[in-house]
């Protein structure tokens, strides 16, 4: 089977691919063999669409996540800002789901 990942974003969106995208790609990676394949469109005004699948020969498994606004990744920032007050130093955004800070 080969792996793959793809987000769809917005034409604005400067960085491709984007981190998410790079991010599912390497939770795929580390259990599948070869590595997964990652795509990055920019269509139009279009908030988010994140895709991970599974192709083989005859079929294809992929699952969805599809953003209908920006105002969620907004929101998950300020919580994600409000969650690390007084904290020091540079830190990644998966502490503050996976361990203590």
């Amino acid at each position: 089977m080969l792996p793959t990942s793809s987000k769809k974003h917005h034409i604005h969106k400067l960085d491709a691919p984007s981190g998410t995208a790079k991010t599912l790609a390497g939770v795929v990676d580390k259990y599948m063999t070869p590595k997964a394949d990652v795509a990055s469109v920019r269509v139009g005004e279009l908030a988010g669409i994140h895709t991970v699948g599974f192709e083989g020969a005859g079929d294809r498994i992929t699952m969805e996540h599809e953003a209908f606004s920006r105002q969620g990744f907004a929101e998950g920032a300020v919580l994600a800002a409000t969650m690390i007050e007084g904290v020091q130093g540079v830190h990644e955004f998966k502490e503050l789901f996976f361990k203590d800070i």
